[in-house]
């Protein structure tokens, strides 16, 4: 064998072909040269070179065309390749190194370039000891099917991943593109049952394909074995995979219930396993070298694809646990807003009712002195009157004329009994009204919770007298452990709301509350005839802010309140509605709280 190394060269241009037998001559190397791409090949086989200079524009094969047939050739393919052209576009350049060329030089025969280039590759080859391959006879006819045959190979393999990458560049939701990733590698590989698993992530998810004809207890078992060979941990519970049955008018396995092959490979992104691709069959899986370089394309594109539906699904995750945050936030705000108002609202509230007390106070405490002088008054003008008779003084009877003695007789304790029944319900508001605004909002104290919603309604007076009848049905309970004062805050919101509805109705409506106890539960119940809620907004009226009245006309933060009160209680609070004809709000707390005496 000869020690001198070979160089081939192909190129349709006689001078170039002449240049440069030249100059590799000078470096003592020999040289072979071709006039086209077939004679190339022709040449390459029939006496392998250690080196090749193709130029690209050549008769019946080009340049490319002999680069990726060489490349394409296991025994061939360690041949270094350097593509000399005069073609100098960036796009070019990359259609020459993607064919497989070890180095791409535009021409320029004073310019060292190529020769540092040749030298650099033969070094190399000869530091690693290879030898050029054996010549083989190969003639015209073979090269062109092994030409014809790498075109229909790399046209099949280019829209496998054109449908890839399509699917890449439209990917929106994670589950779908794990279906048409597993739906595609089930049109392009013959197995029984075939899909891929997912691993990384919160949950593991799956897609299996399962052949027309063929029990479901073979993907039962592969999802088995698939996730047996996936998992991470301990874990011998297999996720929930979708199975699908996918028709095929001509299977090529035998129609049995027993998988006798079955192989897997990773998915792989960014160094790191996403999930697997496996497929199994009731007879031989068979994969010839080009098959096996489809899967290995089919899997790496496959993998970004998936890694990309991965990516997309923890963003939405994240971004939904950020908005479910955010709302959390919001409600947190709007509720130490309120917390505050209340806080601000008791503190003014229990300033007011002291300074209205204690005048009220002094009303009540003066009023019997007043009925007990004006009872005697009274019999002190009749024992004047009897004790004068007609021999009373002119002046005297002109005086009690004027003042007309019988009338004040007979209207002064009516009066009287007036003041004192409005004094009397003035001193059960300013009662309510300190309970309210010193009812503590936090720490747990017994209860009376009729009295709490006897208070809510006396304090709404005002809003509903005139409006409509507020009837209360309350069973007399123990008392109930809780903050006092946010379950008072609940049911004067829910009964406001009732009086509110029924406003909106325009007619003279009804709100009824019950307390009542069952075997679990300590139930209140406020019933309005009101407007109704409709069947759209039944989910919402417990969001912050969320409401169905005009602007200014509130905030949206009442019953969000009073649900999360409740929700602090352990309690349900349930809300039943139809248009037109009022709603009904439940609030369920849990009887264990009851205190016995």
């Amino acid at each position: 064998m000869e020690d001198k190394p070979r160089i081939l060269v192909a190129d349709d241009s006689p001078t170039v072909t002449e240049i440069l037998n030249y100059i590799f001559s000078e470096e003592g190397w020999l040289v072979d040269t071709a006039a086209d791409g077939m004679e190339a090949l022709l040449r390459f086989y029939a006496n392998p070179p250690d080196l090749v200079v193709l130029d690209i524009e050549m008769p019946r094969m080009n340049g490319y065309q002999v680069c990726r047939t060489l490349k394409d050739d296991p025994e061939a393919r360690s041949t270094p390749i350097i593509i000399l052209t005069s073609r100098d576009l960036q796009s070019h350049r990359y259609r020459g190194m993607s064919s497989g060329a070890d180095a791409y030089i535009v021409k320029d025969l004073e310019d060292d370039q190529l020769l540092i280039q040749a030298r650099d590759l033969l070094k190399e080859r000869m530091l690693k000891g290879m030898l050029p391959m054996p010549p083989r006879q190969v003639g015209e006819g073979e090269i062109l099917q092994v030409v014809n045959r790498m075109l229909d190979q790399r046209l099949f393999e280019m829209t496998i991943a054109g449908e890839l990458e399509a699917l890449n560049a439209k990917v929106e939701n994670f589950e779908s593109a794990v279906d048409e990733v597993t739906a595609l590698f089930a049109r392009v590989f013959e197995f029984v049952v075939g899909g891929v698993l997912l691993t990384r992530g919160d949950k593991p998810y799956g897609v299996l394909y399962l052949l027309d004809g063929f029990a479901t207890q073979i993907s039962e078992d592969f999802i088995q074995w698939m996730w047996n060979n996936a998992r991470k941990d301990d874990s011998t519970a297999p996720p929930q995979i979708i199975v699908k049955t996918l028709i095929r008018a001509t299977p090529i396995f035998p129609l049995n219930n027993q998988l006798t092959q079955t192989l897997y490979w990773p998915l792989t992104a960014h160094n790191e396993q996403i999930g697997i691709i496996a497929m199994g069959g009731t007879g031989p899986l068979k994969f010839d070298a080009d098959s096996r370089r489809l899967l290995e394309a089919f899997i790496n594109r496959a993998a970004i694809v998936l890694d990309n539906a991965l990516l997309l699904k923890t963003l939405g995750d994240r971004n939904k646990a950020l908005a479910e945050t955010l709302e959390k936030l919001k409600s947190a705000q709007a509720q130490l807003v309120h917390s505050e108002k209340l806080a601000s609202l008791g503190q003014m509230l229990a300033g007011l009712v002291h300074e209205i007390n204690n005048p009220l106070n002094f009303i009540a405490g003066n009023l019997e002195h007043l009925e007990s002088n004006f009872r005697v008054l009274i019999t002190v003008i009749d024992a004047c009157i009897a004790s004068f008779g007609e021999a009373a003084p002119d002046e005297f009877k002109r005086i009690c004329i004027d003042a007309d003695i019988d009338y004040l007789r007979a209207d002064l304790p009516t009066l009287l009994s007036d003041i004192r029944e409005g004094t009397t319900r003035t001193q059960q508001i300013i009662q309510d009204l300190r309970a309210f605004a010193g009812q503590d909002r936090g720490e747990l104290t017994p209860c009376d919770l009729s009295r709490a919603i006897h208070s809510a309604v006396n304090i709404l007076r005002p809003q509903w007298q005139g409006v409509c009848e507020v009837v209360e049905h309350c069973a007399d309970l123990l008392p109930y452990e809780c903050s006092s004062g946010q379950i008072g805050q609940a049911i004067l919101n829910l009964i406001s709301n009732a009086v509110q509805a029924v406003k909106e109705s325009g007619r003279k409506g009804k709100v009824d509350v019950f307390l009542n106890r069952t075997a679990d539960w300590v139930e209140i119940k406020v019933i309005d005839e009101g407007v109704g809620i409709a069947p759209e907004n039944i989910d919402k009226i417990f969001q912050p802010f969320f409401t169905t009245r005009d602007v200014g006309q509130g905030m949206g933060l009442g019953l969000s309140m009073t649900y999360n009160i409740i929700k602090q209680h352990r309690g349900e609070i349930i809300v039943a509605s139809e248009i037109g004809k009022g709603a009904a709000f439940t609030i369920k707390l849990p009887s264990w709280r009851l205190i016995a005496s």
